[in-house]
């Protein structure tokens, strides 16, 4: 007597592949259509803003000293005061959110403006909002910059007083709001790619937006452009690519 059970085959559905060109927008002719205008005082604030980021990028390249890469950190400054200050969507008083819209610094090596922007942005929100600060280790400080590419191991005076974390040459998940690892040219985009699709996999069509930060020169290895087509075929509608 045959007891096997008889059964139907389910057929899944058909993946379905999208465009293999991700989507050019040219920022200059996005500002002829944009209607935006700011009050002269705000504008004047977001210049001071940006005026003490460039400064603290000065500072930390000069205090490690003559480290890190201060031109790829300064010029990339207006793109993510943009992002963090008017773009994203994420709760500051909560940096392991993970539904929150991510910022990764595919050029790894502009790690010293992703921490002074970082830290500027904690400065200024316990001035004016204390109450939203999370808890210290969870936060970036201004005084946590003593620690960029220093070993925490042989910590100075000034480091020890402060509680200043060490923070590394490229960004790692060890600093807060860092998701990924970024470092060598050419690791940043695919790793970021790769973070935008587990977030689309979670929340679907509601994903968070993962803004990708690289430089023109990190655009030359061919794993990029192979995961940009990947991406663009696998209609990562959340992942956003600024070139600086």
């Amino acid at each position: 007597m045959n007891t096997r059970t008889s059964f139907s085959p389910v057929i899944a559905d058909q993946f379905q592949l999208g465009p293999r060109r991700a989507a050019y927008f040219d920022i200059a002719h996005i500002q002829k259509q944009t209607l935006l205008e700011l009050p002269d005082h705000s504008l004047a604030k977001l210049e001071a803003i940006d005026l003490v980021y460039r400064t603290l990028c000065g500072i930390l390249y000069n205090f490690v000293p003559t480290s890190g890469h201060p031109g790829g950190s300064i010029s990339s400054g207006r793109i993510v005061e943009a992002l963090i200050f008017h773009q994203m969507d994420y709760d500051f008083s909560n940096p392991d959110s993970e539904s929150a819209d991510m910022l990764s610094y595919a050029a790894g090596h502009k790690a010293m403006g992703l921490y002074a922007m970082w830290a500027l942005r904690n400065e200024l929100v316990r001035i004016a909002r204390p109450d939203l600060l999370p808890i210290e280790d969870k936060q970036l400080r201004l005084e946590d910059l003593l620690g960029f590419r220093r070993n925490p191991t042989q910590e100075t005076p000034l480091f020890k007083k402060l509680r200043a974390r060490a923070l590394d040459g490229h960004p790692t998940p060890a600093t807060p709001f860092v998701r990924i690892a970024t470092g060598a040219s050419g690791v940043g985009v695919p790793a970021s790619l790769g973070l935008a699709m587990a977030s689309l996999d979670m929340y679907h069509e509601h994903a968070p937006k993962v803004h990708i930060l690289e430089g023109e020169g990190g655009m030359t290895p061919g794993r990029v452009h192979e995961a940009l087509a990947a991406g663009a075929t696998a209609g990562l509608h959340n992942a956003i690519l600024h070139v600086d």
